[in-house]
């Protein structure tokens, strides 16, 4: 069964794809392999590169999540804290995007995700296949990846520091 949905495009692409509407159906080259053009086609295939790409990032992220949560127990209470009112957007950290805040925490605490991060970024540990499909590609795809895992690290101290506080009763 489908679902439909709707996505917004600019004028400027609507009007492109209305001189261009007779174009746009499934079509053969040369060689007789077919092209498919259609809007829908076009549009659902590019969303399951999407999910693909959100779904190995959240593999990745996870294991990160776990690591954090472990370099957590050698951290002070004090860096805990400031992971924690950093990644969480506290003032004054509330005006920067979380990626700008993960770059802060990595910088100052390379601790926290150091142990893997090598070996992630060379290819000696690869936690999905869709990292190593295409070589052309590898290194770049092993980048993002890390940093899923980077940012997933910080997540983990920063919920295993809440859960301590929580316990300790201090927030």
């Amino acid at each position: 069964m489908s679902k439909r949905i709707n996505i917004s495009i600019s004028d400027e692409m609507f009007k492109k794809l209305s001189e261009l509407k007779n174009e746009l159906e499934v079509s053969q080259t040369m060689e007789n392999k077919k092209i498919n053009r259609k809007i829908s086609y076009v549009c659902q295939e590019a969303l399951r590169k999407v999910i693909e790409v959100a779904e190995v990032s959240r593999i990745y992220r996870i294991e990160g999540i776990k690591d954090g949560e472990i370099a957590a127990q050698s951290l002070t209470q004090r860096d805990k804290e400031f992971i924690v009112k950093v990644f969480s957007g506290k003032q004054p950290f509330n005006k920067l995007s979380r990626l700008e805040r993960v770059d802060e925490l990595a910088a100052q605490y390379p601790d926290v995700y150091r142990q893997k991060f090598r070996d992630l970024m060379d290819g000696n540990i690869v936690l999905h296949d869709w990292v190593e499909m295409y070589d052309d590609e590898a290194e770049d795809r092993r980048g993002e990846m890390t940093w899923s895992y980077i940012e997933g690290c910080f997540e983990g101290v920063a919920l295993a520091a809440s859960k301590e506080m929580k316990g300790n009763g201090d927030i």
